[in-house]
């Protein structure tokens, strides 16, 4: 489930008003086919509680055989056995169940409805098998009371035998003990298309399958050699049209008085229209339905075989395939015209490796993927990669709209038996991953190197949330000093100290939780830990307290909530709004550098300038528009990029050096404050114009606190007097 259910009586009550009209349809629907020997309003009261369990089955996620054996044997119990009950039950079931799921908020409702109807439809044939099972007993039993009351009566007996035989639901056959026929009934011609006539005289296995039919004869022989007293199977038998009939055959003997076998009666239940409807239930299962390509579970059982068997290729090539554009065709056209794209391109990849041995699959939404054989005939990975490109490089017509989209595609070459199934699934994502940073319309190969290094980091992510939870993730400091060494103020930030992997900085930890989606609750818990750290350094250092500064994650700068969270996070610490400087990230605000009506890091970066908090950018220097955000956001600092320190630290650079002169130079024409770190000398940047330097490594708050309490003499009016 993907949310709580309702309190009180309301699921009780949706669920009410969602099975009564069904019960009523699905009635309707059994009395159209069979006759049922109860009154309507009995039936629908039967219906209503099996579409009940039905319900709960799909909502709990449950598609047990218990569940759906109850159900079947439901179905049974009310004689619900019509030539077309369990085709349009199902039928009707699928469309109520699929609006139940879709409701309800069942994770993938396609496949549990199909599941769950799979289910059904075989508990029903089993409870169907039984019951026509049973009655075949009772008609032996009956066979053989007609054959003993013929001594005593036998003009009685062979009517008797004669009502039940010919009024039999199921096909019979007498044949002799060489298998020919000398008897049937009207069931049985129905089935195979014959006349009685044309059926008297011949032999019953020249109806089998050809592939059934040794094993059958087998069967018969024993039964008439061995003590066994009959045989069930399932076979198929070939109609007077030529078209194959799947049937149960429950296969008896008859004797003599002297237990002398005499003749087989054969019983034939014709089953091909469950078979069909279970087989069509099996293909929703495997393949996708919208391009009829093979789909993500069928997909990695395929691989797991593969890679399991390695005799049979010495090598394959994993494709995966990520299609852009069909965001902006499903929103600006209409999604049948996305759908159609995928089916075409399906049709396409499908064309490009018809020829080789390969499956292609879709394994969600615009991902296909291909699993490639290696064989002498094979092209190489650039042949293919070029070829699927070409095919989608030309535009593609649909509903009289000319449409564009273009591929990502991510390769893995491995020898078989050298990586499993699943390592070779994880090495295909990560290498899409790192083809779509990229850009789009990108192709790659598996790289060892950097498949181990995106490895080891979502590694990193998936263990930081606990990280954090355990205390293991914490607050610390930089010192920034002005040229004398003076501490001037802090910038807080995130570290991770962990026994696993070290020191984890804090742009590697904003990284992590970005990658598991928790990058607001950290970002929430940074800003209320930076209020408390600087309402704490105001009581402690009054108005001489050096200032403080906490660097906003993207995802908060660009939340329409930021504004209403800082007011409450300075209410909460009792800080003015001038006492916590805030820096929004650069990369946030350089899209809206022309300006927009929906850009959220624009008006969160004009709120808090209007509110008096003093405002800083970090990341600064990295994009080449950033001279314009100065222009347009009055800023009080800016925190220089990890790009622009790095060159910063170059002694002789005569190309980028004075590039990067000029934008110090301007950017202290306006009056901004300049901050910078890295591997350069602070004197030589305080050369180069940068205002304040913060230290390499974090630090503990309190630790920091000493320090800038020991580098003021007593009576000294402080560091600094605020950002």
């Amino acid at each position: 489930m993907n949310g709580p259910a309702d309190a009180g009586g309301t699921a009780a009550d949706a669920l009410d008003a969602w099975r009564v009209p069904l019960a009523v349809e699905w009635a309707a629907a059994i009395n159209a086919t069979c006759y049922v020997p109860m009154s309507p309003k009995k039936l629908e009261r039967r219906l209503r509680a099996l579409a009940g369990q039905l319900a709960d089955a799909l909502v709990e996620a449950l598609t047990s055989t218990d569940i759906a054996a109850e159900v079947g044997r439901g179905l049974i119990d009310i004689d619900g056995v019509g030539e077309r009950a369990l085709r349009d039950s199902l039928l009707l079931l699928r469309t109520a169940l699929l609006g139940l799921a879709v409701a309800r908020g069942v994770d993938d409702p396609d496949e549990h409805v199909a599941a769950l109807l799979a289910e059904l439809a075989t508990s029903f044939a089993i409870a169907l098998q039984q019951r026509t099972f049973e009655q075949q007993e009772a008609l032996k039993s009956a066979l053989v009371r007609a054959r003993e009351a013929a001594e005593r009566n036998l003009r009685e007996s062979e009517s008797r035998f004669a009502e039940v035989f010919a009024s039999a639901a199921v096909g019979m056959a007498i044949t002799d003990l060489d298998g020919r026929i000398v008897r049937t009934n009207d069931a049985l011609t129905e089935i195979l298309g014959y006349t009685a006539e044309q059926l008297t005289g011949q032999l019953l296995s020249g109806f089998f399958h050809g592939e059934d039919v040794e094993n059958l004869l087998q069967e018969y022989d024993m039964l008439a050699h061995l003590p066994v007293k009959r045989f069930r199977k399932q076979c198929r038998l070939i109609r007077n049209d030529t078209e194959p009939a799947w049937t149960y055959l429950a296969v008896s003997l008859l004797t003599d008085l002297d237990d002398t076998p005499t003749h087989f009666v054969t019983s034939v239940e014709d089953i091909t229209d469950l078979y069909l409807i279970k087989e069509r239930f099996k293909h929703q299962t495997m393949f996708d339905s919208l391009t009829g390509l093979a789909n993500r579970a069928y997909f990695t059982s395929h691989l797991q075989g593969v890679v399991e068997r390695p005799s049979l290729s010495n090598r394959v090539q994993l494709y995966y395939f990520d299609l852009d554009g069909l965001t902006a065709i499903n929103t600006g056209l209409d999604r049948r015209v996305g759908d159609r794209v995928l089916q075409l391109f399906a049709d396409k990849l499908s064309a490009v490796f018809a020829h080789l041995d390969a499956m292609v699959a879709r394994l969600e939404g615009t991902k296909f993927a291909v699993l490639a054989q290696y064989q002498e005939q094979t092209p190489d990975v650039v042949t293919l990669v070029e070829a699927v490109r070409e095919e989608v490089a030309e535009p593609i017509y649909v509903g009289g709209h000319g449409v564009l989209v273009t591929v990502n595609i991510a390769v893995v070459d491995r020898a078989t038996g050298e990586s499993g199934a699943d390592e070779l699934l994880v090495a295909a994502d990560l290498t899409l991953r790192q083809v779509k940073r990229g850009g789009k319309s990108q192709w790659g190969l598996f790289d060892d190197a950097r498949y181990e290094a995106d490895r080891a980091r979502y590694e990193r992510a998936a263990a930081f949330p606990e990280a954090w939870e355990s205390g293991e993730v914490a607050i610390r400091c930089r010192a920034v000093a002005g040229p004398a060494g003076v501490v001037a103020g802090v910038l807080l930030e995130v570290a991770w100290d962990s026994p696993e992997y070290g020191l984890v900085p804090h742009g590697e930890c904003v990284r992590l939780a970005e990658e598991v989606g928790i990058d607001l609750p950290l970002g929430e818990w940074l800003l209320r830990g930076a209020a408390e750290q600087a309402a704490d350094w105001r009581r402690r250092f009054g108005d001489v307290s050096p200032f403080v500064l906490v660097g906003l994650l993207g995802g908060h700068a660009t939340d329409q909530d930021l504004v209403a969270l800082l007011r409450k996070v300075l209410d909460d610490s009792g800080l003015a709004p001038g006492d916590l400087g805030i820096a929004l990230p650069a990369s946030c605000l350089r899209d809206g550098i022309d300006g927009g009506d929906d850009f959220v890091a624009g008006d969160n970066a004009e709120v808090l300038l209007d509110l008096g908090v003093p405002t800083w950018l970090s990341g600064f220097g990295d994009g080449h528009r950033d001279l314009a955000l100065l222009e347009r956001y009055p800023v009080r600092g800016v925190l220089l990029g990890d790009w622009v320190t790095e060159r910063l630290a170059v002694s002789h650079d005569p190309f980028v050096g004075p590039a990067l002169a000029g934008l110090l130079a301007l950017t202290a024409d306006r009056g901004v404050r300049i901050v910078a770190g890295g591997a350069a000398p602070a004197e030589r940047l305080h050369g180069l114009g940068v205002d304040l330097v913060h230290a390499d490594l974090p630090t503990d708050p309190d630790d920091l606190a000493e320090v800038v309490e020991a580098q003021r003499p007593p009576g000294a009016p402080g560091a600094t007097t605020g950002t």
